[in-house]
């Protein structure tokens, strides 16, 4: 099992008012870091470090919300008339 480094300096808020810390390093073996500013929690081996993040309503760790991209309709070009191609 892979093990999350949280870190509680770098908190994210993102565009749907999700909140919490930053998924700062992922490592399947651990060393010692400066607590309680950095601390480490289990997480599934498909958490990648930035892409993720640490919850602080759920207490999870859950993947970075993606804004949806809005595709505005493409508008057809103004016929002319008269006109020369150059």
């Amino acid at each position: 099992m892979k093990k999350a480094l949280i870190s509680t300096i770098e908190p994210r808020e993102y565009f749907d008012d999700s909140k919490g810390y930053r998924v700062a390093q992922v490592e399947t073996e651990i060393f010692p870091v400066s607590e309680p500013q950095l601390y480490w929690l289990d997480c599934d081996d498909n958490v990648i470090q930035d892409e993720f993040y640490f919850d602080t309503t759920s207490n999870t760790i859950l993947p970075v919300p993606v804004k949806p991209v809005v595709v505005q309709p493409v508008q057809p070009q103004p016929a002319t008339s008269g006109t020369q191609t150059l």
